[in-house]
């Protein structure tokens, strides 16, 4: 597109060297409207890596969240064994004193 910009300036000088006013001022206007487009296109741009960049972090979140899920399950299958235990011990010595 800069190439099809600096086509445009260069007709919009050859017309001017013509005496041409009008045909070079409709190439300075597609110059301007080629540009805006330009402008268009790169906050597009933009706008899609920071979206990109929220979906990365988004995507950490949840494999942070997950790895907390899983170390939680853990501790809760861990303290439920241990209370199975404690609680075996105690009916063993429940038997053995009665």
């Amino acid at each position: 597109m800069e190439k099809q910009q600096d086509r445009l300036v260069e007709e919009a000088k050859a017309k001017m060297q013509k005496k041409d006013k009008k045909g070079a001022m409709y190439c300075l206007k597609k110059k301007k409207m080629v540009q805006g487009q330009v402008d268009s296109i790169m906050g597009t741009m933009i706008t899609l890596e920071q979206q990109k960049m929220a979906l990365e972090n988004a995507a950490t979140y949840v494999q942070s969240k997950a790895s907390c899920m899983r170390f939680l399950s853990l501790d809760l299958i861990y303290s439920l064994f241990f209370i199975d235990i404690i609680s075996t011990y105690h009916r063993m010595i429940r038997l053995r004193i009665c």
